[in-house]
C-alpha cells in the first residue's frame, strides 16, 4: 500500500499553485502512472478545504515531481526560520544587468565588488554571461564528489551550485543537482547492499519492486539499467558479466572517500533513528500501562487511557478547522463518519501538542479497541 503523502497547512497554497502550473504547461511527465490532467484539474479546483485539495493533488504527482516540490518547500521553510531567528544572511537586490556584469568578473557578486574596489577587474570578461553560455552550449554539472559546486564540461568555468552565473545556467544546474542527488543516494544504497567488490545484477538490486504492476516494473527496470550505466561511467561500478554472459556489475573494493563518508553518515542516521525508535517504544508501553494525564488551562485533570491499537477522540460538537488540521497532519488521525469520532491507529508516548489542543477543544479521549 502506497504511503499517504502528508501536506502541511502552510504548504497547501504552493502545492495548488504547482498543480495549476502543470495544467497550464500540460506537463504530464509530472503525474504519476494512471493519473490524468483532468483528475488533477478536478482536485485543484475543489475549494472546500485547501489542505484536503492539496493532499489530493499530491497523490496524483509522480515520485520525482513530489520529491522536488517537497525539497523546495523545505528550503523555503528553512529560510523563513533563519530570517525569524536572525541567522539569515543579508540579501541585497541588484538589477539583473548589474548581477550579470558582476558574475562575469568573479564567481560571486561580493568577490566582484571587492575586486572593483581594489581597482582590478574593471573589464567585464565574456565567459559567464548568458550569451556566452548559449552560444557555446555550456553544460554545467554538479559533480558527485562535491554537490556544493559545479563545473562546466564545455568552457571549464567552476562555481558554487547555489550561485549560477545566469538564468540559462541556473536552469541547467537545477536538473543536474537533482540527478547528482539521486545518483549519490543510489550509489550509497548499492554499496550498503553489495559492499567490498560483490557482484550483483539489476534484477538482484530490484527485488523490492516485485509487487509493482507489470508496466511499472518494465519502466523501473529500464530506469535502473540506465542508472547503473551512469554509475559505471563515473567509475563507481565495474562491469562484471556472468558465467553465461549476463549483464552484471561489481562494486569497488574501496569506495571513494566521499562515498565512504556518505555511508558513515547514513549508518549514523539509521543508528540514531533506531535508538529513538526503541526509546519511543519503551515510552509508549509505559504510557499504555500507566496512562497519561493532562491538566487543561481551566485546571481540569484529564486521564488518558489507550491501547496498543491507539485511541479515539469524541467531540461534543464539530471542532475548529485548526484543531482538525492539527489532528490530521500532526496526529495522523482519521475521521470515522459512521461512529462520528476521530481515530488514531497507534498509541502516543506523551501528550503531544495536537492532543492537548483537542482536549482543550472539549475532546473526550477513549481507548481504541480492535
Amino acid at each position: 500500500m502506497a504511503r499517504r503523502r502528508t501536506v502541511r497547512r502552510d504548504e497547501a497554497a504552493e502545492i495548488l499553485q504547482e498543480a495549476r502550473r502543470i495544467l497550464k504547461d500540460t506537463d504530464t511527465a509530472a503525474l504519476a502512472g494512471g493519473a490524468t490532467l483532468g483528475a488533477l484539474e478536478e482536485a485543484a479546483s475543489d475549494d472546500f478545504d485547501e489542505t484536503f485539495s492539496a493532499e489530493k493533488v499530491a497523490a496524483l504527482l509522480a515520485a520525482d515531481a513530489w520529491r522536488t516540490l517537497k525539497n523546495r518547500l523545505a528550503q523555503r521553510r528553512s529560510q523563513e526560520r533563519a530570517v525569524e531567528d536572525g541567522t539569515a544572511s543579508l540579501h541585497v537586490r541588484l538589477p539583473p544587468d548589474i548581477v550579470q556584469a558582476l558574475s562575469g568578473i568573479a564567481p560571486s557578486p561580493v568577490e566582484a565588488i571587492r575586486q572593483l574596489l581594489a581597482g582590478a577587474g574593471t573589464a567585464v570578461p565574456e565567459p559567464g554571461s548568458e550569451e556566452f553560455c548559449r552560444n557555446r552550449l555550456c553544460m554545467p554539472e554538479v559533480p558527485l564528489a562535491d554537490p556544493g559546486r559545479w563545473e562546466c564540461r564545455t568552457c571549464g568555468l567552476v562555481g558554487r551550485a547555489d550561485w549560477p552565473f545566469n538564468r540559462h545556467m541556473m536552469l541547467l544546474l537545477a536538473a543536474s543537482a537533482d540527478r547528482t542527488a539521486s545518483l549519490r543516494d543510489v550509489a550509497a544504497d548499492i554499496y550498503e547492499r553489495f559492499p567490498g567488490g560483490l557482484r550483483f545484477t539489476a534484477v538482484a538490486w530490484a527485488t523490492d519492486q516485485s509487487d509493482l504492476p507489470r508496466r511499472e516494473r518494465r519502466q523501473a527496470k529500464a530506469e535502473r539499467s540506465a542508472t547503473l550505466s551512469r554509475l559505471a561511467d563515473h567509475g563507481l561500478l565495474e562491469e562484471a558479466p556472468g558465467p553465461r554472459g549476463g549483464v552484471g556489475y561489481r562494486t569497488l573494493e574501496e569506495p571513494p572517500e566521499w562515498l565512504a563518508d556518505l555511508l558513515v553518515e547514513r549508518r549514523a542516521e539509521r543508528e540514531a533513528e533506531e535508538t529513538a525508535r526503541q526509546a519511543r517504544a519503551v515510552a509508549v508501553q509505559r504510557a499504555i500501562a500507566e496512562g497519561l494525564s493532562y491538566t487543561t488551562e481551566a485546571g481540569t485533570v484529564t486521564h488518558i487511557e489507550q491501547t496498543e491499537y491507539g485511541l479515539e477522540l469524541v467531540f461534543p460538537a464539530a471542532p475548529a478547522v485548526e484543531v482538525r488540521e492539527a489532528m490530521k497532519l500532526d496526529g495522523d488521525c482519521k475521521w470515522d463518519p459512521d461512529r462520528r469520532r476521530w481515530l488514531r491507529m497507534r498509541p502516543v508516548a506523551s501528550v503531544e501538542p495536537w492532543l492537548a489542543e483537542a482536549i482543550e477543544a472539549g475532546a473526550t479521549v477513549l481507548p481504541r479497541l480492535p
